[in-house]
């Protein structure tokens, strides 16, 4: 029954119960010896008093010291794992990730949850990375077009203005199925028939031009301007969530088209099932064969244990 007793009160409250629990048996024990009745008042009195005080000082040095060992085993809980966010930005390139634009990783928080300001942090970057963190509205860009009558001996011109990133594209019919290539002089040369270029400027739709060999062409594209279109992947590791948060903040600026992960996939799984149809038919591609992105921005958050001061 002692061990018992003592175990439940371990179990309870540590050393100090232990101690209480020593206290009532051994007082217990003392009352059995009748000692008292041959103890004047003061003798029992002081007698009582002295197994108390002792008792009880057992008790609360026994609290106290769980006290501290539970805390200082709990500190290293309550700092948690430091979250760091690694984030990319990949450039469309036949609607697949293509050159990477920029990485950078952002520090997190500590038990495991990212703060606010710092999905904000992330936020900025890329908005200072595609050019719209002023979220001024976007200008109107002009292309010119000079497409040489001999494509043999004379390379196509292509100017923006103002200048920036422009993607043209050489859409190949050749053959009765359809290739969608970067332009390149040596494809071009070879290309006997009417041909397409598609004219790929962030921040506007895309445009289709026919190029007919032996005609030259001397052209000038305005192309109004919309949203930079940005699509975000789920992050990976531990960052269940993370692009859920992301695309709100990216969303506030008027200037960005978001597509959230679940859209960006639903569109992914659409251009794969209709992938040969759309090979054999440029115009319909335009209208539902492309992601209609410019930018995609992948991640991962991963956790690590702070370094020890």
């Amino acid at each position: 029954m002692e061990p018992n007793l003592l175990k439940e009160l371990g179990q309870i409250a540590g050393i100090g119960g232990i101690a209480v629990g020593v206290f009532l048996l051994l007082f217990r024990d003392v009352i059995r010896k009748k000692i008292f009745p041959k103890l004047t008042k003061s003798q029992a009195y002081r007698v009582i008093l002295v197994f108390m005080i002792l008792t009880w000082s057992v008790a609360i040095a026994g609290v106290a010291a769980w006290w501290i060992s539970n805390s200082k085993a709990a500190a290293p809980a309550a700092e948690g794992k430091l979250l760091t966010i690694a984030a990319s930005i990949w450039k469309v390139d036949l609607d697949a990730k293509g050159e990477m634009v920029a990485t950078r990783e952002f520090a997190g928080a500590t038990n495991e949850t990212i703060l606010p300001a710092v999905i904000g942090e992330l936020a900025e970057w890329i908005f200072a990375q595609l050019g719209v963190a002023d979220r001024k509205p976007l200008q109107s860009v002009r292309v010119k077009m000079q497409i040489p009558a001999n494509l043999g001996s004379q390379k196509p011109r292509f100017e923006r203005i103002p200048d920036g990133p422009m993607e043209v594209l050489l859409w190949d019919l050749r053959g009765g199925g359809k290739l969608r290539l970067p332009l390149d002089w040596e494809t071009v040369k070879q290309m006997e028939a009417d041909f397409q270029l598609e004219v790929r400027v962030p921040g506007s739709a895309p445009t289709l031009v026919t190029v007919s060999p032996g005609t030259a062409l001397d052209k000038e594209l305005e192309l109004s301007p919309g949203g930079v279109g940005v699509g975000v992947e789920q992050f990976s590791g531990l960052g269940d969530g993370i692009s859920e948060r992301l695309c709100p903040e990216l969303s506030a600026n008027v200037l960005i088209k978001v597509v959230d992960p679940g859209l960006l996939k639903t569109i992914r799984d659409e251009v794969t099932k209709h992938n040969e149809l759309l090979r054999r038919n440029p115009q319909i591609q335009m209208s539902i064969r492309s992601l209609g992105l410019d930018y995609i921005i992948s991640g991962s958050v991963r956790s690590e244990q702070p370094a020890q001061k």
